[in-house]
């Protein structure tokens, strides 16, 4: 709920997220942020132990949002968030 709060003043490039959060629906809130359009640039990484079938069945993600399965391989996630970084930087 705080990251909901804070996330107009932050304006975050990339948001790394759970789908299952207590108190706080993973999906609703990337859904409430992609209808946002000062967030359509933002980088979404979603992480989850739920599988795609479980994930279709809640309705999806938004397009461009990125899954990254638990446990979470974090050599990739450094990976990932290097390259967005010098992909920023061209």
């Amino acid at each position: 709920m705080e990251a909901l709060i804070d996330i107009n003043t932050i304006r975050p490039d990339l948001l790394i997220t759970d789908l299952k959060m207590p108190g706080v629906d993973g999906f609703e809130l990337l859904r409430t942020l992609r209808a946002n359009p000062s967030f359509s640039s933002m980088v979404v990484v979603a992480m989850t132990g739920l599988s795609s079938a479980e994930i279709a069945e809640r309705g999806g993600l938004p397009a461009q949002s990125v899954t990254i399965q638990k446990p979470v391989d974090m050599r990739w996630l450094q990976g990932f968030i290097a390259a967005l970084v010098a992909m920023r930087q061209l």
